[in-house]
């Protein structure tokens, strides 16, 4: 049962790893500051809030053991 949320963390963690490598990747381009920090904003939201609720939550959470 350990090893099973192992796993799932391990996606969680690979996921999170692509999403910040793209993120990275977009860099700073010479486009309006306000746009950038906007896409920023939505991209970091998005990369963060698929591996919490699908794999944090539910690992470290009291009912999951």
């Amino acid at each position: 049962m350990v090893r099973a949320f192992l796993r799932l963390m391990l996606a969680a963690h690979l996921v999170m790893a692509i999403g910040w490598t793209w993120i990275y990747r977009n860099g700073r381009e010479n486009k309006p500051w306000l746009g950038q920090g906007v896409r920023f904003g939505i991209e970091i939201a998005c990369l963060m809030s698929v591996p919490m609720t699908w794999s944090f939550t539910f690992v470290c959470s009291n009912w999951a053991a």
